[in-house]
């Protein structure tokens, strides 16, 4: 009968065999009880999550996720008794009744929860979750080069290049960073997904026909990833 469950000091720890689980908690419709020694059964699910957490991945954020809404809470008053007695003082005086009737008057009539603010708190475990080639198509973005294993960050000839050229790039990159490539149709995938306006086609070069992907401009590109992220421009 939960309608809220504050999970404090919560741990993920990365499993991926958890993901699924998690996610039901927040979207699905029912949930599935049973208890001990008992039949199972389904009931509505009314369950509001909040995860308080002291550690960097506290949820498996996907790159679009559209479940969690990260806050990073600031720790301007740490260690300051006078201003948590003070609430804990005010908590004891109405205060619980104080905040209730605030909440309960809260004007909700234009909130969407589909719709959330614009926030790059969540993006270091946006990242953490991220494959091989979402990880390297951000890195290469935010140096504006493809050929970041070579520690080259120039726009010039950002916007085309030969595809078994990017994807050298990328596992060189994948290499020193010490993560597991994906394939090349995979990498490709990806850049569609990310970079929708990404093409795909065969010129010839110098008499010889090769597959090369053309980018728009690199602010454009850029562009593409925020709004798929749902980020800002201080990812950059």
């Amino acid at each position: 009968n939960a309608c809220l469950l504050f999970a404090n000091e919560a741990i993920w720890g990365g499993n991926k065999k958890e993901i699924g689980a998690l996610k039901a908690l927040i979207t699905d419709e029912t949930i599935f009880i049973e208890a001990k020694g008992k039949d199972g059964y389904p009931i509505a699910n009314c369950r509001h999550l909040i995860i308080c957490s002291n550690e960097d991945w506290a949820a498996p954020v996907d790159l679009d996720d559209r479940r969690f809404f990260c806050l990073n809470m600031s720790a301007c008053h740490k260690g300051d008794s006078a201003y948590f007695e003070a609430l804990v003082s005010q908590m004891d005086a109405n205060g619980k009744a104080a905040l209730m009737f605030d909440l309960l008057n809260e004007d909700l009539t234009d909130f969407d929860p589909r719709k959330m603010p614009a926030n790059d708190s969540g993006f270091d475990m946006k990242m953490k979750s991220a494959s091989s080639s979402e990880k390297y198509i951000y890195e290469a973005l935010k140096a504006g080069s493809w050929a970041i294993d070579a520690g080259v960050a120039l726009e010039v000839n950002f916007q085309e290049i030969a595809c078994q050229t990017l994807f050298s790039n990328y596992k060189n990159w994948c290499k020193e960073e010490g993560l597991k490539n994906e394939s090349s149709a995979e990498l490709g995938k990806t850049l569609k997904k990310l970079i929708s306006d990404v093409t795909k086609e065969r010129p010839c070069v110098q008499g010889i026909r090769i597959w090369a992907y053309t980018f728009p401009p690199l602010a454009h590109c850029r562009q593409k990833f925020e709004h798929f992220t749902k980020q800002t421009s201080l990812i950059w």
